[in-house]
């Protein structure tokens, strides 16, 4: 059996990419064939994808399309190849987010999921990373959408050591706060700041923001933000990180006390596992598929009241025993993504899928 893997683009550092890599090299290990198509590529992936235009399929191929963005071209591709038809869908965020902000970003996404709708009775699995995903598929009418957490690559935290010149400046005892996500709108990492500022003024004037992730083609969001973060004077406790390399990630984590997460729109939010396999304690407001990705772990509000979620932070770095079963209930949330349990489930599919 081969089994085809089609995007727009595969890129490095990017929860979608890592997985299709990792999805890759797992069918592989099963003895399959399997092979990515895309439009572009990183670079450091060159060996990893061939252009979408080489992709053949038969029979007996399985075609897995992650659904991110609308891609007129390959989702006609995808339509007509022959063999079974798997629609893997990654959430797109809604439009309105980037309203006055972005026109390019708003019509990309507004087209993407007014494109969602097409595969509908083309397709003989829809899987989605989260049950929140599969709602909106089941809602537009997908036949008994499934769940398929997004395959993480475990094997490189253990592998990969913090960048200590990252951690250096920061061996202070200070209290410090993290939030790790692309600089969009629906990530409100204006929240995160006004969240941290309460406990800031209030709690532990000792404490500051670490907001890391890239801002690239959103310079009017960012300066949103910037505004934000000085009206409420904390300009020296809030680090605007930028785009960084794995290493300086992982450095992050590991000098994090909470990692504080306001978002209105996840997909699945890979940063969840990766600050609970980092014993980071999570403190979430839960929308989206962050309750779906936390399940019962971490701390999750359902009301943005910055003085109570100050609160609860002081609760995670003031109260041993109340972080320590927080970081426990995490630890056993995180079993349940390791490779093998998701490989297994995709295995299950991909049989049902062929004997169908």
């Amino acid at each position: 059996m081969r089994v085809n893997q089609l995007l727009p683009t595969l890129w490095i550092e990017d929860a979608i990419g890592e997985e299709v890599v990792a999805l890759k090299k797992l069918l592989r290990s099963w003895g399959l064939e399997a092979e990515i198509f895309a439009e572009r590529w990183h670079p450091a992936l060159a060996g990893q994808a061939r252009s979408y235009s080489e992709c053949r399929a038969d029979h007996d191929t399985v075609s897995i399309y992650h659904y991110s963005c609308a891609h007129a071209e390959m989702s006609q591709l995808f339509l007509d190849m022959p063999g079974k038809k798997v629609l893997l869908y990654h959430n797109i965020t809604p439009h309105q987010f980037f309203a006055g902000i972005n026109p390019g970003f708003y019509e990309l996404t507004k087209n993407g999921r007014d494109s969602l709708g097409l595969f509908r009775d083309r397709v003989d699995l829809a899987l989605g990373d989260s049950a929140y995903n599969c709602a909106e598929l089941a809602a537009l009418g997908y036949r008994q959408p499934r769940v398929l957490p997004i395959l993480l690559d475990l094997q490189k935290f253990a592998d990969t050591a913090p960048c200590p010149w990252t951690r250096r400046p920061f061996e202070d005892g200070w209290t410090n706060f993290l939030f790790v996500g692309r600089f969009v709108p629906n990530k409100r990492q204006e929240d995160v700041v006004r969240a941290f500022a309460h406990y800031n003024r209030y709690v532990d004037r000792h404490s500051r923001l670490f907001l890391v992730g890239k801002w690239m083609g959103l310079d009017n969001y960012l300066a949103r933000l910037r505004q934000v973060i000085r009206s409420l004077e904390v300009e020296e406790q809030v680090f605007l990180t930028g785009e960084v390399t794995f290493p300086q990630l992982l450095a992050y984590y590991k000098m994090a006390h909470v990692f504080l997460c306001m978002s209105e729109h996840e997909g699945f939010c890979v940063p969840l596992v990766e600050a609970m396999l980092n014993d980071v304690p999570v403190l979430a407001y839960a929308a989206a598929a962050v309750p779906d990705t936390l399940g019962r772990a971490g701390v999750q509000v359902h009301k943005k009241d910055f003085p109570i979620i100050a609160e609860w932070a002081a609760l995670l770095t003031g109260d041993d025993e109340f972080r320590r079963r927080v970081v426990a209930g995490q630890r056993a949330r995180a079993q349940d993504f390791r490779p093998e349990i998701v490989g297994e489930r995709l295995r299950t599919y991909l049989s049902e899928v062929m004997a169908a």
